[in-house]
């Protein structure tokens, strides 16, 4: 009789445990919710904007580029050779300016982008977040493979990986 008090004892104290360090898994598609908000339909048509702005400055630099070699092309044989010089010149920077210009557009561009999705990425983890509390998930992982949330960073096992390959995390060896 004892001994059955027991095992019954066991077994429930040995449940307790068990279920007190459930995993619960659940993925998301981070692509397909990024697609279908309202806000980045928005987002992506202030950076379309933007870009067309930028694109505008462009083909106006361009334009005032085209016009001077047409010139240039077109009287430069009855040039002397010092204006010659300087209109060639004066060609050269603008093509310089016009790859430097288009080299800093892209950059600004993508740094619009960017700055665009700060708040809608911050809106979207909230969202995980709160799901994944309230519905008692310790990981989720997107359909890309990539985790995105963990509820308890101590099964992080990225130290202990590094400390068997005899160097730390903090780049130390």
């Amino acid at each position: 009789m004892k001994k059955s008090i027991l095992l019954i004892l066991l077994f429930c104290v040995s449940t307790w445990t068990l279920s007190a360090q459930d995993i619960k898994i659940g993925y998301l598609d981070l692509d397909q919710i990024f697609a279908n908000m309202p806000e980045m339909i928005a987002a992506d048509s202030l950076a379309r904007a933007y870009e067309q702005e930028l694109q505008a400055s462009l083909n106006a630099k361009y334009q005032d580029y085209q016009v001077k070699l047409e010139a240039y092309q077109a009287e430069g044989q009855s040039m002397d050779e010092v204006l010659k010089q300087d209109a060639e010149k004066e060609l050269q920077d603008m093509q310089a300016q016009l790859e430097q210009f288009r080299a800093n557009a892209n950059q600004a561009i993508g740094k619009k982008k960017q700055e665009l999705l700060v708040p809608l990425r911050t809106k979207v983890r909230e969202a995980i977040d709160k799901i994944a509390e309230s519905s008692n998930y310790t990981h989720i992982f997107s359909t890309d493979g990539s985790l995105v949330y963990v509820k308890d960073e101590s099964t992080d096992l990225s130290e202990a990986v590094a400390k068997e390959l005899g160097y730390t995390l903090g780049g130390e060896k």
